[in-house]
């Protein structure tokens, strides 16, 4: 059985404090899914 890539993308401003949230689930998420070797798992985020 093949898996199907996921992407995972945080969207946030970190440099506001208020709504980085997305950026620091992506960054958490990306640590869980390395240490779980979960290879199908890609990771960004971006903020505006």
């Amino acid at each position: 059985m093949q898996l199907k890539k996921v992407l995972i993308y945080g969207y946030g401003n970190p440099g506001r404090q208020d709504d980085a949230v997305g950026v620091m689930c992506a960054q958490e998420l990306e640590k869980w899914a390395t240490d779980l070797r979960f290879k199908f798992i890609d990771f960004d985020s971006n903020y505006h």
